[in-house]
């Protein structure tokens, strides 16, 4: 909007999205999608196959939320990043391996919160 927030498109753009979401579905026939958010949730789960045995194939679609930062800062305030990185090695790793990532733009904790998230939703399935 002009104000800078978000706003949610109308129902006639999600249907016009989830069409183009489809032929990229089929032409690039991917192992997973992950979806960020309620919006591309719903625009991936409400794609309209004329088959739906041929077009799920292997596909896994993972659902993360929001990573807003009014949303992950008040979430994220309940743990502490030291004991996210020892119970996500994962994460840790990528840190090491890309310190520049963490520190860009501050959020840290937040980034941290997150990435933890990501790991613990797609791994888990």
């Amino acid at each position: 909007s002009s104000k800078g927030t978000n706003v949610n498109p109308s129902g006639n753009i999600n249907e016009l999205s989830a069409e183009l979401w489809k032929q990229f579905v089929e032409i690039i026939k991917p192992d997973k999608i992950i979806t960020v958010g309620k919006i591309a949730k719903g625009v991936i789960s409400n794609i309209q196959w004329e088959n739906k045995e041929e077009a799920k194939w292997t596909m896994q679609t993972f659902n993360l939320r929001s990573p807003s930062k009014m949303y992950l800062s008040r979430m994220s305030g309940m743990f502490n990043s030291d004991d996210l990185l020892r119970r996500y090695p994962e994460v840790r790793k990528v840190i090491e391996q890309y310190p520049d990532w963490l520190s860009e733009k501050g959020y840290e904790h937040n980034k941290v919160f997150y990435a933890c998230h990501a790991v613990s939703i797609i791994s888990n399935n």
